[in-house]
């Protein structure tokens, strides 16, 4: 059976935290999916927890050097086989139902490119430390909050999004300065082409506060990167809340 979702996983040395994210993606209520895992270079034991898992539904891809999630990512959407491309990152875990959910509100909304969810912060333990509830549910809101220094209104680990869009628009950029961050600089691109971003409004993924990844590490360049984005969009932004009435801050 052809998979309706990709699930798209890019591991760099997540061997404290591999096994609870593959498991939480095998476990799923939803199965039509492939799991294409690309690992980048690591060098802890990523690779051989990895190999401990023989579920057909994977796809293993064994990289020596590191490269950079965009480009990996990049890598795994050309070669994937579904309709969706759901990204899942090393250290965090997917809820049961995060694949049907999401899926079904693809399905059922032809006219949206990306959805995002809300998230269960949790710490390097696993336990709870809060609550990511601010992503917006709506388009205009979600362009709005596109318009502030440092928010992201799809939380990048959550998103679903179409692989026939994702490929129109090119992939993920190469350019060294959105290195950082692939998933805005994609945002920004799509809405320029007019794509419609949502949430859905509940927890779908434990998103890890992991203090060796790349947000915690490069945070000060992650935020200066977005600002100069932001910028290079503030009138493509500004045109379009005049055209809805709205206003951008």
């Amino acid at each position: 059976m052809q998979p309706l979702i990709s699930i798209i996983s890019t591991f760099y040395n997540c061997d404290k935290y591999i096994c609870q994210s593959v498991e939480s993606i095998l476990s799923q209520t939803y199965a039509n999916f492939e799991f294409i895992i690309i690992n980048d270079g690591s060098t802890d034991k990523t690779v051989e927890k990895i190999n401990f898992y023989k579920d057909s539904r994977i796809i293993f891809i064994n990289h020596e050097d590191n490269k950079g999630i965009a480009r990996r990512r990049n890598e795994a959407i050309f070669k994937a086989n579904g309709k969706y491309a759901c990204v899942h990152d090393g250290d965090d875990i997917s809820l049961p139902n995060r694949l049907e959910k999401q899926c079904e509100f693809l399905e059922n909304n032809n006219s949206i490119f990306c959805v995002g969810t809300h998230a269960i912060k949790i710490n390097e333990n696993g336990d709870e430390i809060g609550m990511m509830d601010y992503p917006p549910v709506n388009h205009d809101e979600i362009v709005k909050m596109f318009g502030g220094i440092i928010s992201n209104p799809i939380i990048d680990s959550s998103s679903m999004f179409r692989i026939k869009d994702f490929n129109n628009l090119g992939g993920y950029s190469m350019e060294a300065n959105r290195y950082l961050i692939p998933d805005l600089d994609l945002w920004m691109r799509a809405l320029t082409e007019n794509k419609i971003f949502a949430n859905i409004p509940q927890p779908l993924i434990r998103y890890r506060v992991n203090p060796d990844g790349m947000t915690q590490k490069y945070k000060r360049k992650m935020i200066y990167q977005h600002f100069i984005l932001t910028k290079m969009y503030r009138l493509f932004l500004n045109r379009y809340f005049l055209n809805t009435k709205g206003t951008i801050i």
